[in-house]
């Protein structure tokens, strides 16, 4: 997600340069590295021991990289303080953590990425502040799922702390739904990005309606990706841009997809011999 939207200023602008990917690559490094630390720290997957050495190893190569420009070490600085204040302070806060999130995912990145092309900061902080609104409406939904282990964490979500939080959070995100399909005539998008959107957008919303929360958040997620991919389309005819979008899109959808596909167990037959084929 902080890639895609780091692409917004630069398609506004209709132009990219080197530091725009240097600054994909930090932020490719950091978020890995804080990725697998939430894993550990939540104890969310079954990881290699080596995985804490990793931990250390991605932040300090995305330091080293990020050293050779001020914007974005600065950048690559206020990710790691807001990580640290989202995992001590703002998941013990309702909206605490979504507000963070919408912080290091989307807002720097925007921010950020107008300082390194040059683009004029006050238009991108506008248009960072509407698709923050959208994310924040939106992002509870992550919460759903975990809610039970949330509350044992002494975590504050909206389904933490009432009964009937699902239901909200739900009709948050439906909000966000709506004004995503305003922000089609605000942004001048193509109809034709907003048709997979209200198809994927109504997948999520099938699948919660079939218990299957885990599935329906990363349907929202798509969405959201998609969404912002549109702006991208919308907004530049620079086909490095175009296709670099498409990348970031992919990196996010494709483990996705695999990961969700139907694991293939081939049997082993026993042949009259007794010897397997």
């Amino acid at each position: 997600m902080p890639l895609s939207a780091m692409l917004i200023p630069a398609a506004l602008a209709d132009r990219i340069n080197a530091d725009i990917f240097l600054l994909s690559l930090v932020c490719l490094l950091a978020y890995c590295g804080a990725s697998i630390q939430n894993s550990i720290k939540d104890k969310d997957y079954i990881l290699p021991s080596y995985a804490h050495y990793i931990v250390y190893i991605l932040p300090i190569l995305a330091f080293v990289f990020a050293c050779t420009n001020r914007i974005i070490l600065l950048t690559l600085i206020s990710w790691v303080l807001l990580g640290v204040i989202y995992n001590t302070i703002a998941r013990r806060l309702i909206f605490g953590d979504i507000a963070v999130l919408s912080l290091t995912h989307l807002a720097i990145p925007m921010v950020s990425s107008s300082l390194l092309i040059g683009f004029p900061l006050k238009e991108s902080m506008i248009a960072a502040a509407y698709i923050c609104l959208l994310f924040i409406l939106m992002g509870n939904m992550k919460n759903i799922k975990d809610a039970k282990s949330d509350k044992k964490r002494g975590y504050k979500t909206i389904n933490t702390i009432t009964k009937k939080g699902e239901q909200i959070t739900i009709c948050l995100a439906g909000i966000s739904w709506v004004m995503m399909f305003f922000a089609l005539f605000i942004f001048d998008l193509s109809y034709r990005f907003f048709i997979p959107f209200a198809a994927i957008t109504a997948l999520a919303i099938y699948s919660f309606s079939l218990t299957d929360k885990a599935k329906g958040f990363h349907l929202f997620k798509m969405a959201f990706i998609l969404f912002l991919f549109s702006i991208i389309v919308a907004k530049t005819s620079n086909i490095t841009i175009i296709i670099t979008g498409a990348v970031y899109c992919a990196i996010y959808f494709i483990p996705m997809i695999v990961k969700k596909m139907p694991k293939i167990r081939i049997k082993k037959e026993v042949n009259i011999h007794g010897y397997r084929q």
